[in-house]
């Protein structure tokens, strides 16, 4: 409300295909069509107050699910437009986890001596994959510093050369005339 004296908020009037889940346990649910009259850009909560109004409904542990006309979930808000009473708005009203049916345990929990057996094999296993690769870890242990030391001797051949070379070059200095400053 803007603040102005005499000044009422439009109503516009939807019609509801209410579908009371929550009186139904396991018996075909009642139907009856409502016309409920909405404030114009209400929030969502004062639309569903007003609905839960109009319609008597209890306000803990009841839940509104309102659908448009293809059977899509939508957002009961104030933007929502108004409609006929031959295509009315279906409105389902439940209890919260009525349509959920809890199923038997289904989670097996192993026993510990299980858990210590499945353990021990796989411990095992890993142990005996490492003694069969025994033997061949000298060998490839003996083939890779063979290679490092290949590759430093001939880094240091390289740098041995460099000196070389660099030893045999004498300085006979740049300047051959005097500087004429």
């Amino acid at each position: 409300m803007s603040g102005k004296i005499g000044e009422e908020k439009k109503l516009k009037t939807i019609w509801l295909l209410v579908t009371r889940h929550d009186l139904a346990d396991g018996q075909k649910p009642p139907v009856a069509l409502h016309a409920v009259g909405i404030p114009d850009n209400c929030t969502s909560n004062v639309m569903i107050q007003t609905i839960r109004k109009e319609l008597g409904l209890p306000g803990q542990n009841i839940v509104l699910k309102l659908r448009n006309h293809s059977g899509s979930l939508i957002i009961p808000k104030g933007t929502i437009e108004a409609n006929s009473k031959d295509k009315p708005y279906p409105l389902e009203v439940a209890r919260i986890h009525q349509s959920i049916k809890p199923k038997e345990k289904s989670v097996v929990f192993p026993e510990y001596a299980e858990v210590l057996k499945t353990t021990l094999q796989t411990f095992v296993g890993r142990m005996d994959h490492i003694e069969s690769e025994l033997p061949e870890l000298n060998n490839k242990r003996k083939y890779k510093i063979e290679r490092e030391m290949q590759d430093l001797d001939r880094k240091l051949t390289f740098l041995e050369q460099r000196f070389n070379d660099a030893e045999q070059t004498k300085w006979q200095g740049m300047l051959k005339k005097n500087p004429l400053w």
